[in-house]
């Protein structure tokens, strides 16, 4: 998923501790500066959870904290063979 928040202090915190208290797993959190803007940045997160419930209650959860949100595939974990 990708999503923005807005640059006041601990915003992104904010969006970290909720996916946390929602037990999800972050496995990956990378950050990009968003063209035009001064110090805007675009966070994309890989996520692994449960049950598409717990990642629906997540998203749910994140929404109110973000700018933007987008959620560009949810994934079966693969398995090393």
């Amino acid at each position: 998923m990708s999503f923005h928040t807005d640059h006041s202090r601990g915003s992104l915190a904010k969006v970290l501790a909720k996916i946390a208290e929602d037990g999800i797993n972050l496995s990956k959190l990378q950050s990009f500066p968003i063209p035009d803007t001064d110090f805007k940045y675009s966070f994309h997160a890989d996520m692994e959870f449960e049950d598409i419930t717990q990642f629906e209650k997540v998203i749910e959860d994140i929404k109110p904290l973000t700018e933007y949100l987008k959620i560009y595939g949810v994934y079966k974990r693969g398995e090393w063979k």
